[in-house]
């Protein structure tokens, strides 16, 4: 049944890229495991290559300074979407159209460690279901680094209309996660609420921890995040 279900439809993950972070610039293009030369984005493509959905999209601005993500994916054989810098909802939906896409994966392309089993469960659900949207984050339980969306590109249609304010055009599902008539699930780690911990890059300090525990798993890069949070020294 799901699988009849998800052959109906055409999913990719958009990895949202952009080069414009005050905090730590550049970050998608630090190196994380020095062995390997692989970077924070080249963690969260390979990561998110071991799930079911493989076709894998890099989501980014039209802004001249975000041209090294479409350098990249050329390089790399990845498919590139570029659109709106600030309209980011709108982008999301452009790409969608540009690629023939009924549904999307969302992940952030400073997420190195991102889980590929907390995708295909939260698949499994999303097509069960039939939900509109579904997610991890609403509210989050897994730590910060893990965040997972699914959501149909027709909501994201009927979102884009509903809500013209500049913060749903800039957090692609902010209407959809407040609005009571879409069907949503939220998927919950039930031991404990994890979502204090960083797993995500922004900030120099999160960077030499991302290359801590990355190093740890050497060579390893296909690692699930119940075995980083084992390693208690790093949370």
């Amino acid at each position: 049944m799901i699988l009849e279900k998800y052959k109906k439809k055409k999913f990719a993950i958009l990895i949202a890229a952009r080069s414009d972070s005050a905090r730590l610039p550049g970050k998608h293009f630090k190196i994380i495991n020095e062995k390997r030369k692989l970077t924070v984005l080249d963690y969260c493509i390979k990561r998110c290559r071991k799930s079911k959905i493989k076709d894998i999209i890099l989501c980014t601005s039209s802004n001249k300074n975000d041209n090294i993500f479409e350098k990249y994916a050329k390089k790399n054989k990845i498919k590139v979407f570029r659109g709106s810098k600030n309209d980011v909802l709108k982008r999301y939906i452009d790409c969608c159209e540009k690629y023939n896409l009924s549904d999307i994966v969302r992940i952030t392309g400073d997420c190195p460690l991102v889980d590929k089993d907390i995708i295909n469960n939260l698949l499994n659900i999303y097509l069960k279901n039939n939900y509109d949207y579904a997610s991890n984050v609403c509210p989050p339980t897994f730590p910060d680094g893990l965040d997972v969306e699914i959501v149909k590109l027709s909501i994201l249609k009927k979102s884009f209309i509903e809500n013209k304010s500049v913060l749903n055009k800039e957090h692609v599902t902010l209407n959809i996660r407040k609005n009571t008539k879409y069907k949503k699930y939220n998927m919950s780690y039930n031991k404990k609420n994890l979502s204090k911990i960083r797993w995500t890059v922004d900030k120099k300090k999160d960077l030499r921890f991302i290359k801590k525990i990355v190093m740890k798993f050497h060579p390893k890069i296909h690692f699930s995040w119940q075995e980083i949070y084992k390693l208690k020294r790093f949370n």
